[in-house]
């Protein structure tokens, strides 16, 4: 709708309000590219209740410039 927006009315949004649901990197990215503040609260996958790892549980080596994985995997 922004870009539909922009092409007919010659208008762009300074700033954008959204919910959850579009808290994610490629969407603030995409608000980024065209300059618009977004007022949106970020997705967090921190506290993960699915049975994956967080990833506050990953560990990171700079040396190796890897992260390890709970599981004992890099």
């Amino acid at each position: 709708m922004v870009d539909r927006t922009k092409d007919t009315f010659a208008l762009q949004p300074e700033r954008l309000a959204a919910d959850t649901a579009y808290g994610y990197g490629e969407m603030l990215a995409w608000l980024d590219d065209r300059q618009i503040s977004p007022h949106i609260p970020v997705f967090d996958k921190t506290d993960r209740a699915d049975g994956t790892f967080p990833n506050t549980d990953f560990s990171f080596d700079p040396v190796a410039d890897e992260y390890t994985c709970p599981g004992g995997t890099s």
